[in-house]
């Protein structure tokens, strides 16, 4: 059925605005420049929509985010975008137990390190002797263990590493298994899962990878949604080693038929995060002697490469954050992308403090990166710990774009919402190379994600080209920062269908 949708701005350049589009079976079959043109179309459509003057811009493809694994958020404590005192924590913590089940978990998401610093084991023994009790830091990349939950663990089988400098800290891999051991049961999981992806097409969302499957409990939810016809926009799914074995199940479960789901790549975490320090860099951090870690070498991630083409997979994604780990990751894609020829995407994952010569090889090997807007964050929160001039190094995204390496962005749920990153790209940065036009930001998260994702025929409102796109109430290229921060989507359209409405 043919849909006339009229009266609006039609984005197609900064300066170039449509009246109008035809749609037909979902995609946009005419774009109108004119009323004149918009009135001869009305004797062709069976249905029309006026959409009262809005702007509507291309819907969002979140490149990087984690339905997966954060899902299980929205059922336990987030305090991510909260100012609280560990004593007002405390309280909530102790309130959560209270409701639980003796012998089963609280889990906490949010612990900021430069609120909470003197955060230690007692801290949560204190507030139950008979729960575990795991609290992950902000980037994920380590968290706090009270003591009954590492007896859970230990039950568990579990080999768990606390680290040598405070009972109860775990980081990195130790870290993840410990939080994945606590994750609700794949019932629980699936309302929750449904609810962030609730969340996200409320944000313009109409595309999304998840860049780190690391559980088959998180597998096997995505198998009962996506079998029962529920996971609501395309999915791409990027497992982690960790899944390699045992290996006919994990065989087994990517050979299934999946509809809106597609299991196409391996992560690997090459370093861990600034907050942490556990971020690999050339030089110690400004705030302490240590320079991170490196997790994989690069003899590892060939073997990990290996292992995924073997099990069918065709795209490696690569997290790397500090300057050593950017530096590993391009060695990587330009030595064993000839070794591979299977493999049809390398890409790196936040690539949030690279050196020119990473970006040089990666441009030359024609590698991708996925980058975080919104984790410019760092550069505001971390300055005691980075020093001047890695803070004005932070996310190069002029540089990496003037370089011609394909850019997209992701949110990594840090929080999701595009919105949110693309502010951070364009009026937040502090150095003009960590800043982008609004065009460019835009493109890099939607037309750019679609393509990373090969979708050629979304992310941008032309003729072809499927008809998903946002309606927000003013023009975002005439708005000023504090204004640009308040700008919120009202309709989010995927295929010619409203799926959602403020």
């Amino acid at each position: 059925m043919k849909t006339l949708f009229h009266n609006a701005h039609f984005f197609q350049t900064e300066n170039d605005w449509a009246t109008g589009i035809m749609v037909e079976d979902g995609c946009i079959t005419e774009v109108y420049k004119s009323a004149s043109e918009i009135t001869m179309a009305r004797s062709n459509a069976k249905a029309e929509f006026d959409l009262k003057g809005q702007w509507v811009m291309p819907a969002f493809e979140d490149a990087h985010n984690h339905p997966g694994s954060h899902s299980r958020i929205s059922l336990e404590l987030d305090f991510r975008d909260q100012q609280l005192s560990w004593k007002e924590a405390a309280v909530q913590i102790s309130e959560r137990a209270a409701k639980t089940p003796p012998g089963e978990w609280v889990a906490i998401h949010g612990w900021n390190e430069t609120t909470w610093p003197t955060l230690t084991q007692s801290h949560l023994d204190a507030l139950s002797k008979e729960h575990g009790i795991i609290i992950a830091n902000l980037s994920y990349h380590a968290g706090l263990v009270n003591q009954f939950g590492m007896s859970l663990l230990s039950a568990q089988g579990l080999d768990i590493k606390e680290s040598s400098e405070m009972l109860g800290r775990l980081e990195e891999i130790d870290f993840e298994r410990a939080f994945d051991s606590s994750a609700p049961n794949v019932e629980a999981y699936s309302q929750a899962m449904l609810q962030f992806y609730q969340s996200m097409i409320q944000r313009g969302i109409v595309g999304v990878q998840d860049l780190e499957v690391r559980s088959f409990r998180q597998l096997e939810t995505y198998w009962v949604l996506d079998s029962r016809g529920e996971i609501p926009i395309p999915t791409s799914i990027f497992i982690t080693p960790e899944l390699f074995t045992p290996a006919e199940k994990i065989k087994e479960i990517i050979s299934r038929q999946w509809n809106t789901v597609d299991i196409r790549g391996v992560k690997l975490v090459l370093d861990g995060a600034f907050g942490t320090m556990t971020a690999a860099v050339s030089e110690p951090y400004a705030d302490d002697p240590s320079v991170g870690i490196l997790r994989m070498s690069l003899d590892e991630i060939e073997s990990a490469v290996a292992q995924a083409v073997e099990l069918g997979l065709t795209e490696v994604a690569m997290h790397c954050i500090g300057d050593v780990a950017c530096d590993l990751a391009a060695e990587a894609i330009a030595t064993l992308t000839p070794r591979f020829p299977s493999i049809r995407q390398w890409r790196c994952e936040h690539f949030e403090l690279p050196t020119l010569l990473a970006i040089q090889k990666i441009a030359g090997a024609d590698g991708s990166v996925c980058m975080q807007p919104n984790f410019t964050w760092d550069a505001h929160n971390y300055a005691h710990r980075l020093g001047d001039d890695r803070l004005m190094r932070i996310n190069p995204f002029r540089q990496i774009l003037d370089a011609g390496v394909p850019l997209v962005f992701g949110s990594d749920d840090m929080p999701t919402g595009p919105l949110e990153g693309i502010h951070w790209a364009v009026f937040k940065g502090m150095s003009n190379e960590q800043k982008l036009s609004l065009s460019e930001a835009w493109t890099a998260y939607s037309r750019a994600g679609a393509q990373l994702a090969g979708y050629e025929d979304r992310g941008i409102l032309s003729k072809g080209m499927q008809a998903n796109m946002i309606t927000l109430a003013d023009d975002p290229f005439s708005l000023s920062s504090d204004d640009f921060a308040k700008l919120e989507v009202r309709e989010t359209w995927s295929g010619g269908e409203c799926v959602y409405s403020i």
